[in-house]
């Protein structure tokens, strides 16, 4: 029994290591002051804002913009609107950060000694003093893909009223998270009502 038990352990640490990074985060804050349930109308930007420094280098805006208007059909409590002046809320995407970064992962590391004679005296003894060092062997990068981005939806009249945030890491290509997140976000958004 304690044999089973130390391969199905091994088995879960191995599965666990095996399994890519990935990273998935995301904040909502619903403004109290604003009754969801008595808004019947939304107006979607049609423009996403991009925060400084953001570098759109895999996609273009218009990419972008065809996720948002693809994954509207998730607002289904609120009739999407084409006038932003008639609407009860206004929602805009905006896009807080657009990167990708590397990682070396090293195939094999092993450590070795360099070893030193610290002190000989007159008849010859030697005391020895070992310093160990890393020796790197091989090895390949890690490429991930992360990003930010933020929905903010205001009243008519300039009161935030709904703000959602989802930020994301993993070795998969931003536009897919991109289209993940947003569709979230018009999710969670839907849910307010």
């Amino acid at each position: 029994m304690k044999i089973l038990g130390r391969i199905l352990g091994l088995m879960t640490i191995a599965i666990f290591f095996s399994m890519p990074a990935v990273f998935a985060e995301n904040v909502e804050w619903e403004n109290k002051g604003v009754d969801f349930k008595s808004i019947k109308t939304v107006y979607i930007e049609p423009e996403i804002e991009y925060y400084d420094g953001v570098n759109l280098f895999d996609v273009t805006n218009a990419d972008l913009l065809n996720i948002v208007k693809e994954n509207q059909k998730y607002v289904k409590k609120y009739k999407i609107v084409p006038n932003k002046e008639t609407t009860d809320l206004i929602l805009k995407v905006s896009v807080m950060d657009w990167n990708k970064r590397d990682e070396y992962m090293y195939k094999y590391t092993d450590i070795a000694y360099d070893t030193t004679v610290t002190y000989e005296d007159e008849y010859g003894n030697k005391a020895y003093t070992k310093t160990p060092y890393v020796n790197e062997y091989g090895g390949y990068y890690k490429h991930y893909d992360y990003f930010s981005m933020k929905g903010t939806v205001m009243t008519n009249d300039g009161y935030v009223a709904y703000i959602y945030i989802d930020n994301r890491e993993a070795q998969k290509d931003n536009i897919n998270m991109f289209e993940r997140a947003v569709k979230n976000f018009f999710k969670k958004f839907n849910g307010t009502k």
